[in-house]
């Protein structure tokens, strides 16, 4: 397949908005229920924890 490594969950979102038929095609409303999208909105908004977070030092470059 073109995308072998997304989750059947994300295949699914992905079929949906990709819908040609306007009528049968997901909205915004109901694309915002969809489980897989649900899922990547909560992991936005959680908390990062300063174990998860490396923080740089003053004057330390990025990489």
């Amino acid at each position: 397949g073109l995308l072998p490594k997304i989750s059947s969950e994300c295949r699914d979102a992905l079929t949906m908005m990709l819908e040609q038929d306007p009528k049968r095609r997901i909205n915004a409303s109901e694309l915002l229920q969809h489980p897989w999208i649900k899922r990547v909105i909560q992991k936005q908004t959680e908390p990062i924890n300063d174990a998860q977070s490396p923080r740089r030092k003053k004057g330390t470059p990025r990489k």
